[in-house]
C-alpha cells in the first residue's frame, strides 16, 4: 500500500510539472511540452502492448508497431505547426499509412505473416497510440485546451476513487456484478460510485477553474461541466474494463511493471484513454457552435 501510494504520488507530481509548463512556457512550447509526456505514455505503452501481444506478432510488426508510436506524435507536432496540415487529417493519414504497411507484409512475408499477427498489429497500434493520440488532440484545441486536459487527468482518478469506495462500502447489499467474465470485482453500484466521482470532481473543477483564471462564474455553464464528469466516468469505467478483457485474453495480471505498485502505464492510463475520446468530442462540438 506504502509502495502503491509513493508511486501514485509521483505519478500527480509528473502530471502537475508538466502541465505548469504547459501553462507558464510560451507558444508553441507549452503545447509541446505536455506532447513530452505523452510521447512518453505512447512508447512505453506500446512496449507493454507488444510484451502482452508479441508472441502472436511477426518481429517486423513488432519493429513497425513500435516505430509507430515513436514517430506518430512527434510528426503529429511537424505536420500541424511546420506544415499547418488539419490535425484529425494527420491522425487518420497515419494510421492509413501503418495499415498499409502492415497489410503489406502479408506479401512480403507471406510465410510469416499471419491475418492474426496483422489484426494484434493494428491492435497495438490503436491501444494505445491513437488513444493517446486523442490526449494529443485535447492538448492542442485551438480554445479551452488546459481545461480540457484537466478533465481528462482529474475525472478519472476521481471516477476510480468512488467507484472504489461505493464497491467496498455497499457492494456487499447490492453485489450485482458489472461485467463478472471480464471483471469480477467491479459492481454495479461501483460504477455508480464512478459516476459520482465523475460529477463531483467536474463540480469542483467549474469552480477552481473560473476563479483561477479570474472569470466571473458562468452558472449557464455548469451543466456541460456536469455532463462532461459524467460522460468521462462513464468511458473511463469502459477503458478499465478493456484492459481488463485484455489481461484476461492473455492471462496476464498487469500490463508492465514501471510503476511499482500500479503495474506498467497503461494499468495507469487504461480509463483516461477512453475519457480522453469523451472528453475532445464534446469539446471539439461545444466550441465548433461556440457554446462554450
Amino acid at each position: 500500500m506504502k509502495q502503491r501510494l509513493i508511486t501514485g504520488m509521483g505519478y500527480v507530481a509528473a502530471l502537475v510539472a508538466f502541465f505548469l509548463l504547459k501553462i507558464y512556457l510560451p507558444y508553441p512550447w507549452n503545447f509541446l511540452s505536455f506532447d513530452v509526456l505523452l510521447w512518453l505514455f505512447s512508447v512505453v505503452g506500446t512496449y507493454e502492448m507488444l510484451r502482452a501481444l508479441g508472441g502472436k506478432m511477426t518481429a517486423a510488426e513488432r519493429v513497425i508497431v513500435l516505430l509507430f508510436s515513436v514517430f506518430y506524435i512527434p510528426a503529429y507536432d511537424v505536420s500541424v505547426y511546420a506544415v499547418h496540415y488539419d490535425r484529425l487529417s494527420v491522425m487518420g493519414v497515419s494510421f492509413f499509412l501503418v495499415s498499409l504497411v502492415l497489410f503489406a507484409l502479408l506479401v512480403v512475408q507471406y510465410e510469416k505473416t499471419s491475418l492474426e499477427s496483422v489484426g494484434c498489429s493494428l491492435l497495438a497500434c490503436v491501444y494505445p497510440t491513437l488513444f493517446v493520440g486523442t490526449i494529443v488532440l485535447c492538448n492542442h484545441l485551438t480554445e479551452y485546451s488546459a481545461l480540457a486536459l484537466l478533465f481528462v487527468f482529474v475525472i478519472s482518478p476521481c471516477a476510480d476513487s468512488l467507484a472504489y469506495v461505493f464497491g467496498i462500502s455497499l457492494g456487499r447489499k447490492f453485489p450485482r456484478k458489472m461485467s463478472p467474465h471480464i471483471s469480477p470485482k467491479k459492481t454495479v453500484v461501483g460504477c455508480v460510485g464512478g459516476i459520482v466521482g465523475g460529477v463531483l470532481g467536474a463540480l469542483v473543477l467549474f469552480f477552481l477553474y473560473h476563479l483561477a483564471v479570474g472569470d466571473a462564474l458562468p452558472y449557464e455553464n455548469l451543466w456541460i461541466y456536469l455532463l462532461i464528469g459524467a460522460g468521462a466516468s462513464l468511458f473511463t469505467e469502459f477503458g478499465d474494463l478493456v484492459e481488463s478483457a485484455v489481461k484476461r485474453k492473455e492471462g496476464i495480471k498487469d500490463m508492465g511493471n514501471i510503476l511499482p505498485g500500479h503495474g506498467g502505464i497503461l494499468d495507469r492510463i487504461d480509463g483516461t484513454m477512453y475519457a480522453a475520446v469523451f472528453v475532445y468530442a464534446v469539446f471539439y462540438i461545444l466550441i465548433g457552435i461556440n457554446i462554450l
